[in-house]
């Protein structure tokens, strides 16, 4: 399950970060992964992909990754709610992903639609940062910045 500070609660139900990591380290357009939990108000905590994508021209988007997982076959209440894309990840000095790091930078609720990646205005659209609410994941509907 990896270590327990590392799963993810959501209503109640433990997510091991680890199962969904593999999954999409087998994705052709993401070149590393780390799922971390960010806080939520309805739902204590929520999934959270952050992803350096093979190419920043074609970044993929939560829809992408919600599809790649669900034809994977992840369980729904598994699917990340929110995707975010960096140029690489924090390591630790053990080369380990620093993922209190990306908790701190991205779980604030000031940090959504955060863009980290300095790319052109012309990659900009392709390397979209998108979160699905509960309400919407069902219909597939996509929120983008408000």
């Amino acid at each position: 399950m990896g270590r327990i500070k590392d799963v993810v609660i959501r209503k109640g139900e433990n997510i091991a970060p680890l199962e969904i990591e593999e999954l999409l380290s087998a994705h052709p357009a993401i070149a590393e992964v780390a799922m971390i939990s960010v806080p939520d108000d309805e739902r204590g905590e929520m999934v959270c992909a952050v992803v350096v994508p093979e190419s920043v021209v074609e970044a993929p988007d939560l829809a992408a990754v919600v599809d790649f997982l669900t034809r994977a076959h992840l369980m729904k209440q598994k699917l990340p709610e929110r995707l975010e894309v960096v140029e690489s990840l924090p390591r630790t000095g053990l080369a380990k992903i620093a993922r209190n790091e990306l908790r701190t930078r991205f779980g604030r609720p000031d940090a959504h639609w955060a863009r980290p990646l300095e790319v052109s205005a012309s990659t900009q659209a392709s390397a979209n940062v998108m979160r699905m609410s509960d309400a919407n994941a069902s219909s597939g509907m996509l929120h983008g910045p408000e």
